[in-house]
């Protein structure tokens, strides 16, 4: 073509760049910071508020989240945090909360099957002891050791019956010291008798078995007003502890063997009610942090989505994406052997988050054809000298080109308009192009179309139609120079964007 209109068709296989961004949205546009998540039936499931709860749809194995704001909220339906376990393959570590429920069925396993726990919740066999033993041998002395208060420690019963029996054979002020020491053995073996163990497992059962966000406070509060009884028990019991031992100080039987029994009976009772209480203070101690826990999980609750906290969030860099992989694991708890078990496979799914950005650019290179009109300059004989001449240049040939294409996303699926820069850097004019239309992201097609601009050559100091004696002077002589006005236009196809 001869006109100064460039008709040129463009056929380019795009390569895309690894900084290139899609063409239109891929997954769920996130314009409110927030992301909703709900675990039902072993499946998870995602909405957006923009959206409403009744648009939320699952996650099977992974979901693409453009963010608006370089920044999400990941808000997950509540669950109990002693069931129900998150790991996060950005931030790998062994899970405390875990290793907290954990830690306390360990020491709580630990505590079964021994003395510690093996504690009468009845005085009934004491009492039976007492009524073999019969009637309490009259003495001398007309005093006689008092055991009208049964025990619920049948050791401890056994000890003083077998004084008892010998009572005849100790001095009255002997008989009111051992009296003395049963009414702080009393008030020690009560508190003793406290199942304290057993209590506490109940405790967690109940905090294991809460629902509903809404149960937290108040179950925690009750459980905390029941650890303070224990706490004030402990100490009550502590007291009768140092009250015993400083009596079985003060303590002075003549007979040899009696004085023996007594004091190793009471003072292995005393270490029996020490023991325990250590058990039930390390319970005590584990149970808080579960209940701190429970606490903690709903600190972070929607105001707009009641039943929703946050569990965390994600803050991309500009320029950055983010593969978050979650695995949510549910526990149950076997109360018979006292652990925690995992009930089902966990639910794996990967979230992918991308900044989210209007203008998606894409860099293509690719080959077209083309007619150019370029204005140049030569020379013809004039006699001995050479005459300058200009000499437009019309041109037909393969050209290739590089683009950049900015694609301003409507949320289509169907069209998107663009603007193209285009450079051709392989000639001595190179060519550059600007131009715009629209993609079908769908079809990954587009058409533009725009105008080139190209150096141009000039004269400096010579003139069209001035005589110089050599070539080489025009050589040296012709200058170029960017033009501004375009030298054409072009129209171009994309495909494979």
């Amino acid at each position: 073509m001869k006109k100064s209109i460039i008709l040129l068709f463009c056929i380019i296989m795009a390569i895309t760049t690894s900084a290139q961004k899609k063409l239109r949205i891929k997954g769920t546009l996130v314009t409110k910071r927030n992301i909703h998540f709900v675990f039902s039936g072993g499946t998870l499931e995602y909405f957006v508020p923009e959206m409403g709860m009744d648009s939320r749809g699952p996650i099977k194995v992974s979901k693409p989240f453009a963010l608006k704001d370089n920044y999400a909220n990941l808000y997950f339906e509540w669950k109990n945090p002693l069931r129900f376990k998150y790991a996060w393959t950005d931030s790998v570590y062994d899970d405390p909360d875990n290793a907290k429920a954990r830690d306390f069925l360990t020491s709580f396993i630990g505590s079964f099957g021994t003395d510690i726990t093996s504690i009468n919740k009845t005085k009934g066999a004491s009492e039976g002891e007492i009524e073999k033993a019969g009637k309490a041998p009259k003495c001398k002395s007309g005093k006689s050791i008092d055991l009208s208060t049964s025990f619920y420690d049948v050791n401890l019963t056994t000890v003083l019956l077998m004084a008892r029996m010998d009572q005849c054979n100790l001095t009255g002020e002997e008989i009111d010291a051992i009296n003395y020491l049963i009414k702080d053995l009393i008030i020690l073996d009560a508190e003793h008798s406290n199942n304290i163990a057993g209590k506490v497992e109940e405790h967690f059962s109940t905090l294991y078995a809460i629902e509903k966000m809404q149960e937290v406070e108040t179950k925690t509060n009750d459980i905390e007003s029941e650890i303070a009884k224990y706490n004030k028990s402990q100490e009550k019991e502590k007291s009768a502890q140092e009250a015993v031992l400083l009596g079985l100080k003060k303590l002075k039987i003549e007979d040899p063997a009696l004085n023996t029994i007594l004091k190793n009976g009471m003072s292995q009772f005393v270490e029996r009610t020490s023991a325990k209480m250590r058990s039930d203070k390390v319970l005590i101690a584990k149970l808080k942090p579960l209940i701190t826990e429970l606490r903690n999980s709903i600190k972070n609750a929607s105001k707009d989505f009641p039943g929703f906290v946050r569990i965390r969030s994600v803050d991309l860099e500009d320029g950055k994406e983010a593969a978050v992989t979650l695995l949510l694991t549910e526990y149950k708890y076997d109360a018979e052997n006292k652990e925690l078990v995992k009930s089902a496979d966990p639910v794996k799914t990967t979230m992918i988050f991308t900044n989210y950005d209007r203008v998606a650019v894409s860099v293509s290179t690719g080959l077209f054809y083309g007619s150019t009109k370029l204005t140049g300059y030569g020379v013809k004989p004039a006699g001995e000298e050479f005459e300058v001449v200009r000499d437009d240049i019309e041109k037909s040939m393969p050209v290739t080109a590089a683009f950049l294409n900015f694609n301003v996303s409507l949320g289509s699926q169907w069209i998107s308009p663009l603007i193209q820069i285009g450079m051709d850097p392989t000639k001595k004019r190179p060519m550059m192009l600007l131009g715009g239309g629209f993609s079908i992201p769908a079809g990954r097609i587009a058409l533009s179309a725009g105008g080139i601009w190209t150096w141009e050559q000039k004269l400096n100091k010579l003139a069209e139609g001035q005589k110089i004696p050599k070539t080489t002077d025009l050589e040296a002589d012709v200058k170029y120079s960017f033009d501004m006005q375009p030298k054409g236009w072009y129209i171009g196809i994309q495909y494979n964007f």
